[in-house]
């Protein structure tokens, strides 16, 4: 099988972007603006060496303990 990969950041010519900041309320002009700049960049891969690592990259990076899976 291929090698899991996981995209948490983009290159873009500006820079990094390593957060993607929702709107507070569903906003289609917010969300056209996230859609055109991540047009013009380049997703940043990381390879995941377990499967069970995308479980422990989703808690961390989202702040939730995950206790149950499927």
């Amino acid at each position: 099988m291929p090698i899991l990969q996981v995209c948490r950041r983009y290159r873009c010519t500006d820079g990094l972007i390593e957060h993607i900041v929702p709107a507070p309320a569903p906003s289609p002009e917010h969300q056209e603006g996230i859609t055109r700049t991540l047009w013009h960049c380049q997703s940043v891969l990381e390879p995941l060496a377990h499967d069970d690592d995308r479980l422990v990259l989703l808690g961390r990076d989202l702040t939730i303990p995950i206790g149950i899976t499927s």
